[in-house]
């Protein structure tokens, strides 16, 4: 049953910032331009990054993890425009009511998709830069260990962990309507329920996120990007002391490594504050006036920055990215590159081509056998079935030197030298 209010001294803070005009002109800036704009950025580019990473045609591995943190990026986003950016309209501008006044209701339900997506981003992340660590320092393993299959395996168990262990956030709170007399309209707000309980509030909301979305991750990428740092610093001193041109097909391996290192600072750096966030509060009923004032100052700056670590990896891949940025000038010139998108990932495989190539070099082989036996030349016609795309003269010359080799072998006294 509805409760009913009759209390009309009571106001209604939506914006929960103690009546402080400041704090609400902070916090709307912050929300809603701030990590407003970084939000949708932040899809943008990630959308992006999908449609250009999904024309690899090598089907690497880095890039098909990079494909799911583009996807999971994405999902953090959309769901933060809902529990964060909108809600903050209203309380400073009056406009936007709907979503402020039903903030209970995305606090229930949204928010544990936000926190699925923002559990799988991280942990994603930390996958393909793993499997990075293996191409790069155990490559002996890599031809086993980096497949397709395993990739989406792993990212299979990063999506399943990602859900159950966020599951309980859907009992966090309990919504709640009440009927206001004064203003004769319906208001919604959420009663706790799991959250009510302090075990259950320091050991799974506090503690749990602390170890498995910040400390555990900060940790494994610090290591896994210092044993990378350290790998492509000897690979660069190998070229240099090898030569260039014989080192050259490393590049793209060196590239890709790079571009890795730079996710992952980018993402430690951004992580970085919300250890201090969650430290705040785990110790909240020990802290002074003043603490609480300026927790309320530093939340949404530590979660602009944890957007914004979703919201630059187009860029990143821009930057850094040399396959990255050959194939996104063929997705947004396709008329100059009429050919299919087959730019090297930075991982080296056959090239598509190649096998094409090879049955024709097989076919004037046997040609060219076939004149040692049969003394006859190789017209013209034979060598543009084989070659269509070849110049006259080119299929001229190769005519004319068969013929000149057979001639020779024939006339020679010994037939072992044909």
């Amino acid at each position: 049953m509805m409760d009913v209010s009759e209390n009309c001294s009571q106001g209604h803070d939506h914006g929960n910032n103690m009546g402080i005009p400041q704090l609400d002109l902070y916090n709307y800036i912050m929300n809603v331009y701030v990590t407003g704009i970084l939000c949708v950025f932040g899809v943008i580019g990630n959308i992006l990054s999908l449609i250009i990473l999904l024309q690899d045609k090598k089907k690497s591995i880095t890039f098909y993890l990079l494909r799911a943190v583009a996807v999971a990026d994405t999902c953090l986003l959309i769901t933060t425009l809902f529990v964060y950016v909108l809600p903050a309209v209203y309380p400073y501008t009056g406009e936007l009511k709907f979503f402020s006044w039903n903030m209970p209701y995305l606090q229930a339900w949204v928010w544990p998709f936000a926190m699925m997506a923002h559990t799988g981003a991280v942990w994603t992340v930390v996958t393909v830069t793993f499997d990075r660590y293996i191409a790069v320092c155990i490559p002996y393993r890599a031809k086993f260990l980096r497949t397709i299959e395993r990739g989406r395996a792993g990212i299979g168990l990063v999506t399943a962990f990602s859900v159950l262990y966020n599951l309980p956030r859907f009992f966090d709170v309990q919504v709640k309507e009440i009927y206001d007399f004064c203003e004769n309209v319906t208001r919604v707000y959420f009663d706790l329920n799991l959250y009510a309980y302090s075990g259950y509030r320091i050991g799974y909301v506090i503690v749990s996120y602390f170890a498995i979305n910040i400390i555990c991750p900060i940790s494994i990428l610090t290591y896994l990007n210092i044993r990378l740092i350290m790998a492509l610093r000897r690979g660069q001193r190998r070229r240099a002391s090898i030569g260039r041109a014989s080192m050259s097909a490393k590049k793209d391996d060196h590239n890709v490594t790079l571009l890795l290192i730079v996710i992952v600072i980018a993402f430690i750096l951004c992580q970085l504050p919300s250890v201090v966030t969650q430290a705040m509060y785990a110790w909240q009923e020990q802290l002074g006036t003043k603490m609480l004032m300026f927790q309320r100052f530093y939340v949404p700056f530590s979660n602009a920055m944890v957007i914004l670590n979703s919201s630059i990896n187009f860029l990143i891949y821009c930057v850094f990215g040399r396959s990255f940025r050959r194939m996104m000038q063929r997705v947004l010139c396709w008329k100059c590159y009429p050919e299919s998108l087959e730019e090297s990932s930075g991982e080296h495989t056959t090239h598509p081509s190649q096998p094409k190539f090879a049955a024709r070099v097989r076919k004037v082989r046997l040609l060219l056998l076939a004149v040692k036996k049969d003394n006859n030349n190789v017209q013209n016609e034979e060598l543009r079935e084989i070659f269509p795309k070849a110049p006259a003269s080119v299929t001229h010359d190769t005519t004319s030197s068969t013929a000149t080799t057979s001639t020779t072998c024939h006339s020679s006294s010994s037939k072992s030298q044909c």
